[in-house]
């Protein structure tokens, strides 16, 4: 990060949107941001080298106040976060992918939590998973009653989305950002940075505060590069606390194939490739079957299921995206 950067406004929020491509989506984004609740707010959207309309998108959306565009070209996700934090005015950053949305309380229920907890670092929320459309695929993240320590964010990462992220802009700047050399779990990665090599705490408040679209067509549709994205996140942490990825590499690697293989599932992929995840998941660490019993099991029962009837009626039972 550079070294001059723009003098912090006490209690402004500002709100980071990294836009590529987003001509679909974006107005909604920025509406969620226009209706919260908590009015202290700047947003700073940056046009990531976008070749549809999002760049002339954006500039329209300037007139509606506290809007600013940066144009950079394509340079990826991480350094587009951090080209707004460098421009950004406020105290608090606030970080929203272009394609998902707030609930209208988010920044004030969460700043509420930032004034009575002065060691809180980073805050979040649940999530709701939702279509591209934008429906309700009825799924939840979980928020954690206790503050995140860097073994549950390895093992799983509970806050899902960078649109679930809110944190003091000192943090940010005492952890030198997001890795630019990494566009897929970058967040988790900075995450699992500030909970090993700082004093701040990670904790969550526990309502639904955002809509997480899930994309046919991004890199997370993909489980064999969402895999190989994630054992690049583990190298890149092993390179500064190699001790603790050796210690929790087995556990945190049969969550994550356990994931990809219920992945598999939403996303009606043939049932033999999500059982093939769950047996690697097993080899990983059987454990996983003693310590999380219900999601270990309730991903079996469903894949052998969608082996044994891979059908409409098994697809509407198990929510699969097939139909």
């Amino acid at each position: 990060m550079p070294s001059t950067l723009p003098i912090e406004e006490a209690g402004l929020i500002s709100v980071i949107i990294p836009c590529y491509n987003a001509e679909q989506t974006l107005n909604e984004t920025v509406d969620s941001v226009i209706r919260q609740t908590y009015k202290k707010w700047e947003i700073i959207i940056i046009n990531d080298g976008s070749t549809d309309n999002s760049q002339e998108l954006a500039e329209k959306l300037t007139a509606l106040g506290n809007i600013k565009v940066i144009h950079t070209p394509n340079r990826g996700v991480s350094n587009a976060r951090n080209t707004g934090v460098e421009n950004a005015k406020g105290e608090f950053l606030a970080f929203l992918d272009a394609d998902d949305v707030w609930h209208p309380e988010k920044l004030q229920l969460q700043i509420n939590y930032f004034s009575k907890q002065p060691l809180l670092g980073v805050c979040y929320s649940k999530v709701r998973f939702t279509s591209q459309s934008g429906k309700s695929l009825n799924q939840y993240s979980l928020v954690s009653k206790i503050p995140l320590s860097a073994y549950s964010l390895l093992v799983e990462n509970h806050l899902c989305t960078s649109s679930n992220i809110m944190c003091r802009k000192q943090v940010f700047l005492e952890t030198t950002g997001f890795d630019p050399g990494m566009n897929y779990a970058e967040d988790q990665e900075w995450l699992l940075r500030v909970a090993l090599n700082s004093h701040w705490l990670i904790a969550g408040v526990p309502q639904l505060l955002v809509d997480y679209r899930t994309q046919t067509g991004s890199l997370s549709s993909s489980l064999c590069k969402m895999e190989q994205g994630w054992q690049a996140l583990i190298q890149k942490v092993k390179g500064y606390a190699p001790d603790f990825v050796d210690q929790h590499y087995l556990r945190a690697q049969a969550t994550y194939l356990r994931y990809l293989a219920r992945r598999a599932l939403r996303q009606g992929e043939p049932a033999q490739m999500g059982l093939n995840y769950m047996k690697r998941a097993i080899l990983s660490d059987w454990t996983i079957l003693i310590t999380s019993p219900w999601r270990s099991m309730a991903t079996l029962i469903a894949l052998v299921c969608w082996w044994i009837a891979p059908t409409k009626h098994t697809a509407q039972l198990f929510q699969i995206s097939k139909y």
